[in-house]
């Protein structure tokens, strides 16, 4: 764990639905220096955005899976099977890129 600062903070922002990151925001009171801090779980600084007259941040909420549990759990099991089956068909794209083009 690690204690650290943002300047001028008045927000935090919870943590996010995954539980590995916290978002810190000065919002645009302080014109100066508003913008947002997205730090990870064990208070690494991850990205700084500097935003003029920011007025509010929230995460963006995730939608429920189209899929079952069952069918992520699958899809977890042969996730290399399926990569391997990806990363294929992504070398074959330029050539059919190139014949296509012809």
């Amino acid at each position: 764990m690690a204690t650290t600062e943002h300047y001028m903070d008045r927000l935090l922002n919870g943590i996010l639905a995954s539980g590995r990151y916290i978002a810190t925001a000065v919002t645009s009171i302080h014109h100066i220096d508003s913008g947002l801090n997205i730090w990870s779980f064990n208070g690494k600084l991850l990205y700084q955005i500097l935003k003029d007259d920011l007025s509010q941040f929230s995460w963006r909420p995730r939608t429920p899976s189209i899929l079952s549990p069952k069918k992520e759990e699958e899809i977890a099991k042969n996730l290399k099977k399926y990569s391997e089956k990806y990363k294929e068909k992504d070398k074959e794209m330029p050539k059919l890129l190139r014949e296509e083009a012809r």
